[in-house]
């Protein structure tokens, strides 16, 4: 019996703030859909994809699961570290 691999797709949704620090547009409307949900949907029509999940702040993750409800996609909250604790983690 021939194992197949599966592909995953991890993407991390911080509905605050973008990856450069200014302000998050996921929950903006693109042509009527979220900018989250139109990615997820163009990430379900790319074929080769057996899940998609998409983590998150713990704080955010009621909003995430709201823009992206109904679609096959699993939403994790995390229980960030404060930026004070990773700076103290960096310094060692």
């Amino acid at each position: 019996m021939e194992k197949k691999d599966k592909i995953a797709a991890w993407l991390y949704a911080d509905m605050a703030h973008n990856c450069l620090g200014g302000r998050c547009r996921l929950a903006e409307d693109l042509a009527g859909v979220s900018v989250l949900r139109r990615t997820i949907s163009r990430l379900t029509h790319a074929g080769e994809l057996h899940e998609i999940v998409v983590f998150c702040p713990q704080p955010h993750q009621k909003q995430v699961e709201k823009l992206l409800e109904a679609m096959p996609v699993t939403v994790h909250g995390l229980n960030e570290r404060s930026e004070e604790h990773t700076s103290e983690l960096q310094s060692h």
